[in-house]
């Protein structure tokens, strides 16, 4: 029950644990961290006391973590993001069936603007298939190939 409960401890639970000097010296390291762009806590500890020469120790950092828990200030843009798994593009064939049932395709075509940006958008009839795409211009040479496009996929 304790364990779980420490999963859960408040920085008011957290501050008990430390005498009032050790607390205030926490914040002052926290404060001291955020000043400084936020570095990572052993690099904090490390500039401080080698570097800077000053009063902020190696105690006062490892408290400052485990009173207010890590500074993820100090956590953003320095986690190693993983390369996606490859996403192949295999298009399966229509069926024969599909294909002689719907020959006859209805096309309902619109314009739509997002913040005054052109979007031509198609939907085909019982088969409900819809495509999205940005239009440079409106003219009929733009839209034609677009359409040829949609028609042709």
């Amino acid at each position: 029950m304790k364990l779980w409960r420490r999963f859960f401890d408040t920085v008011e639970q957290n501050k008990q644990r430390y005498p009032k000097r050790l607390y205030q010296r926490a914040v002052r390291a926290r404060k001291f961290q955020n000043i400084m762009m936020r570095p990572g806590s052993w690099q904090l500890a490390d500039v401080a006391i080698h570097h800077l020469k000053s009063p902020i120790s190696n105690a006062d950092v490892i408290a400052a973590d485990n009173i207010f828990e890590p500074n993820f200030g100090a956590l953003k843009g320095k986690a190693a993001r993983t390369l996606p798994k490859h996403v192949f593009d295999n298009i399966d064939p229509v069926p024969r069936d599909i294909l002689e049932k719907y020959r006859d395709v209805t096309l309902c075509v619109d314009i739509m603007f997002v913040n005054k940006i052109p979007f031509i958008i198609t939907i085909s009839r019982y088969i409900k298939f819809i495509t999205i795409e940005v239009l440079s211009n409106r003219q009929v040479k733009a839209l034609s190939k677009i359409l040829k496009n949609v028609t042709t996929m």
